[in-house]
């Protein structure tokens, strides 16, 4: 059984993958002899992007699931999900998991903790117990309760200290010469988003005193690193690649540069009213986000409920079974995004704030130019408490004409949906759009060449995981 191994692997990487990963899939394979009797039946019944369901055809699929994932996927997902059958594939680390298609994803993930797990899961998912090793810090919901209560509800008071350091810091990453520089674009982004754990410091932690101790505080910070400082750098990193890719002839960057500069001659400083009236740059980000996800599967969910869990007449999920969501599938589905390979930075744009020299798929375009009196509809302000874990939120209110960046939607994963939601999305939202602002305003951008075309070239696929270059380089100069 051949299987497909990027070539830029070094001859040591790919000797050890060869002994490793057969081992790896074996013992998926004993794990699945011993497993009850329940699951067996559940995933003997259930439908795999396979020829048949045998040992050996099951042995092969997950060896090349390590670097033929996507295809597994595709293949599912065309095959069944867009018919709104669940299907499994099988996952070198977790073995068998449960795929869903769109039609289930608000009734599965609307269940609660104590039914569908999170936490663990993702605790699972990144070996928490060996690459955290502490239990009062994952698998926990604490931090997710400072970010709802704490430091989302205090963006307001320092958004604009918030700014200062957002310039400060390119000054000091990206320079104010008007010379070409070249710099290394995810890593800069890396260095400049650390202001992000500034404004967590910023903020006023629980009074419990066994919460606040210097351990389990540096401890969450290195975890908020981890979790949103890296993931908003890669956000970042597409959002600015994607943009600059775009033929110049399309005037993408004169609308975004003129919109900021509007809204800044207007407001005097990046207030957080003033960063919610960056409408178009809102939309661009989204649609970044959309079109160049993090994987083809997203949200690790575990069913814990003693009896499974029912996700339509016919079909009930038992204990055990590990859950995914097609995240790169549903984004690149024309039934929900039209042309979705393409990229329509004002896609998501209220059909009011679209400039006459661009084109959306959203709506026809209208001269109008977003100014602080006409700011993007705020149906995301977070709620003054945070909703009980033992009840869903109240699904996002959805506006129909415009779908700002922080709205949870079925068809746009990049924050999570339903339950266990991206709790820090307000902030992340609003710091990327501080970040990209000042790109837009201050510095010219010229994206390198990839496989003769202008921009990243294609993301390296490893299991589910779309991975960007990190070595990607982009050239930067101060504009005149």
């Amino acid at each position: 059984m051949a299987i497909k191994m990027p070539e830029n692997l070094l001859l040591p990487q790919k000797l050890v993958l060869i002994i490793i990963l057969p081992l790896l899939a074996l013992s998926g394979i004993v794990e699945k002899l011993f497993t009850n009797r329940s699951l067996d039946r559940f995933y003997v019944s259930t439908p795999y992007p396979g020829k048949q369901k045998s040992w050996l055809s099951w042995l092969q699929a997950t060896l090349e699931s390590v670097f033929g994932a996507a295809d597994q996927i595709k293949e599912g997902y065309a095959k069944y999900g867009k018919s709104d059958i669940p299907f499994i594939i099988p996952n070198i680390r977790k073995g068998p998991v449960l795929v869903l298609p769109p039609a289930h994803l608000k009734t599965v993930l609307s269940n609660t903790e104590s039914k569908l797990a999170a936490h663990s899961a993702q605790a699972e998912a990144i070996s928490s117990k060996y690459t955290i090793r502490d239990p009062e810090v994952q698998p926990t919901n604490f931090h997710v309760g400072q970010l709802r209560k704490t430091t989302t509800k205090r963006l307001g008071e320092v958004a604009e200290e918030l700014a200062d350091e957002v310039s400060f810091a390119f000054d000091a990453v990206w320079g104010t010469s008007k010379e070409w520089k070249t710099i290394v674009a995810i890593s800069s982004f890396e260095e400049i988003n650390d202001v992000l754990q500034w404004a967590m410091e910023q903020t006023p932690t629980n009074k419990d005193p066994k919460q606040i101790t210097p351990r389990l505080i540096a401890h969450r910070l290195v975890l908020f690193t981890f979790s949103a400082i890296d993931a908003s750098s890669i956000a970042l990193f597409h959002a600015l690649v994607d943009l600059y890719s775009a033929p110049p002839s399309e005037g993408f960057v004169d609308a975004l540069r003129e919109e900021c500069n509007t809204v800044f001659r207007e407001t005097g400083a990046w207030t957080k009213d003033a960063v919610s009236r960056l409408v178009l740059l809102d939309s661009t980000i989204r649609e970044s986000m959309r079109l160049s996800d993090f994987g083809w599967t997203a949200f690790d969910r575990k069913v814990v409920s003693p009896t499974g869990i029912r996700i339509s007449p016919s079909i009930t999920v038992p204990k055990g079974v590990q859950i995914q969501v097609p995240m790169h599938c549903i984004h690149m589905d024309p039934d929900f995004h039209p042309n979705p390979t393409h990229f329509h930075p004002f896609r998501f744009a209220p059909p009011s704030s679209l400039p006459t020299t661009t084109t959306s798929s959203s709506s026809s375009s209208s001269p109008t130019t977003p100014t602080a009196s006409n700011p993007i509809p705020d149906p995301f302000t977070p709620p003054s408490t945070p909703t009980p874990s033992d009840h869903p939120p109240k699904e996002e209110k959805e506006n129909t004409q415009a779908k700002p960046l922080v709205t949870l939607d079925p068809h746009f994963l990049g924050w999570g949906f339903r339950q266990n939601a991206c709790p820090g999305r307000w902030i992340a939202a609003h710091l990327m759009k501080v970040i990209m602002a000042n790109v837009l305003m201050k510095y010219e951008v010229d994206v390198v060449e990839v496989e003769g075309k202008r921009g990243r070239g294609k993301a390296y696929e490893l299991m589910e995981f779309r991975i960007p270059r990190e070595d990607f380089e982009v050239r930067v100069r101060r504009r005149g």
